[in-house]
């Protein structure tokens, strides 16, 4: 801290006066309540390691009601408890947690392709929902946005697909369940002196699921009878028919054995 200090003192005015303006925007949005009452009043009574407890740690301060310090405060929470997760001693007795983010735009951060990439060893699972993928490409911003995302991406070892209009997404979904061989049979008739007929097949290569289909996927509702359609991918895992891929169809309704 002290050598802080130091570098700071010896930077221009204009340089310091920059530093503190940021510095002092971000800090006065901790000053304001409820934020101010669950990180700056008081010691604090809850820490991420409260997960290995078995207890689960709900950062209540919707977007859509704090808007940015909501977002920044969870995002804050979130990076604190990835580090903490990451850093305890794991072996096969470690108790297991999980990192749930619904709207995951409003949540996602440069160091997440990092945690993802070694969150399985630790014993850690990740739920990440969000509308389409532009979304995050969004929430990720600047120039390096695509590797970023596609990056961010290709650690998410299970993903569904629901219904979804968005092109980029379906065309997404469409490429990752991949190509398969088709036979595709044609037939030729001829109308001349004679009568003739022939009939052949062929080998194609198409999608195996066509990105045009993921927009008629069932959605609920009374008219599906509560019925939502998926496509469920698993990574590395021949599960299905010795596929890694299945459609899928979900009660809205279900109620787990008590």
């Amino acid at each position: 801290m002290s050598f802080f200090f130091e570098s700071f003192k010896n930077l221009s005015q204009k340089t310091r006066s920059i530093i503190e303006f940021i510095f002092s925007g971000f800090m006065f949005r901790l000053l304001r309540e409820p934020v101010y009452s669950l990180f700056c009043r008081n010691a604090s009574n809850v820490t991420p390691e409260d997960s290995l407890k078995g207890k689960i740690i709900l950062i209540d301060l919707p977007v859509k009601k704090y808007h940015k310090v909501g977002r920044d405060c969870q995002i804050l929470f979130k990076y604190i408890w990835q580090r903490a997760m990451e850093k305890r001693q794991v072996n096969s007795h470690s108790t297991p947690v999980f990192l749930w983010a619904d709207e995951a735009q409003n949540f996602l951060h440069e160091h997440d392709a990092d945690y993802q990439a070694t969150a399985r060893s630790s014993r850690i699972s990740t739920v990440y929902i969000t509308q389409n993928l532009p979304n995050y490409y969004a929430a990720m911003g600047g120039s390096k946005a695509d590797y970023r995302v596609k990056s961010f991406l290709g650690t998410l070892g299970t993903k569904i697909f629901h219904a979804n209009a968005d092109i980029e997404t379906n065309k997404y979904a469409s490429e990752l369940i991949g190509d398969a061989v088709f036979y595709d049979p044609s037939r030729s008739v001829t109308m001349a002196e004679k009568y003739s007929q022939s009939d052949s097949v062929s080998l194609k290569v198409d999608r195996q699921v066509r990105p045009e289909e993921f927009a008629g996927l069932k959605t609920g509702g009374a008219r599906n009878d509560y019925r939502v359609e998926g496509y469920l991918h698993k990574q590395g895992d021949m599960l299905f028919e010795n596929k890694t891929f299945k459609k899928m169809r979900f009660n809205q309704n279900y109620v787990p054995n008590q």
